[in-house]
């Protein structure tokens, strides 16, 4: 078991999805597609904010 933990990555976007979700979830937080859609563009342009993924064996498993 490989543990990696780097900046997000574009082909991640399908995994990132139910990560992102899930964390809007949890804090009571509705959230629009197009409301995640612009996080991503903007994750992808470090645009004022970054992002981490956490691998296990490259699969994506939790953000920050």
């Amino acid at each position: 078991m490989t543990l990696d933990i780097s900046p997000l990555r574009a082909e991640e976007r399908t995994a990132w999805d139910p990560l992102a979700r899930g964390y809007m979830d949890f804090y009571g937080h509705d959230k629009s597609s197009s409301d995640y859609d612009m996080a991503w563009s903007r994750l992808m342009r470090h645009d004022g904010i970054a992002g981490l993924g956490a691998r296990i064996d490259t699969e994506l498993i939790g953000t920050t």
